[in-house]
């Protein structure tokens, strides 16, 4: 395993976050899908969730150049250096990916962006594939603030928020884009701190 963070700046708690962060996605796959191909939006510098689940294919796609290699008997994890603030179309062909996420992400688009993305995301995936997203709950901004100013969490990550959502927000952006609403849960997570949202296409 790379020493490399996989959130900017530094926080105490930034690596115990995001290996919850990985668990909890990674809890919510089902394993039939693992036979496909995963995208991770927003990977970050070191791709810890994509380096420590089973998938037959991974892809992460972040504005971070690529990181050191993953060891060898690890599945390599194929890395495109996009920022989807300047293009937010995902260079991947329709139905291409069993499951897309985006954890600790989406806080850091405006609501257009957010929409563009969603979009996006339902485009790529195939049909019976799996959105998985992950986000501070959106009444948590003061927490994190707090949290930041006395470096339990990275300065740089908090205060580039653009938007804290609630799980309603994130509903409507899957809904206005195709996901059907029988098919999108959600949850909480960290004493109720973080929120996940799950859609199947």
């Amino acid at each position: 395993m790379s020493n490399l963070n996989s959130t900017r700046g530094y926080g105490v708690l930034e690596k115990l976050l995001a290996q919850k962060r990985a668990r909890m996605a990674d809890s919510l796959i089902p394993n039939p899908l693992r036979s496909g191909k995963i995208l991770d939006i927003g990977c970050g510098a070191w791709p810890l969730f994509l380096a420590n689940i089973s998938f037959k294919e991974k892809y992460g796609l972040d504005k971070i150049s690529p990181p050191l290699q993953l060891e060898k008997n690890q599945t390599p994890v194929i890395r495109i250096n996009q920022d989807i603030e300047l293009n937010p179309q995902l260079p991947f062909p329709e139905n291409n990916f069993s499951v897309v996420t985006a954890l600790a992400m989406i806080e850091h688009t405006d609501s257009e962006l957010a929409q563009k993305l969603s979009r996006e995301i339902y485009r790529v995936l195939e049909p019976g594939g799996l959105c998985i997203m992950t986000t501070p709950a959106h009444w948590t901004n003061t927490i994190l603030r707090v949290l930041a100013k006395i470096r339990f969490l990275s300065p740089i990550e908090i205060n580039d928020h653009k938007n804290l959502y609630s799980d309603k927000d994130l509903k409507c952006f899957l809904r206005t884009v195709g996901f059907e609403n029988k098919k999108i849960s959600s949850g909480y997570f960290e004493l109720g701190l973080n929120l996940w949202i799950t859609a199947e296409k």
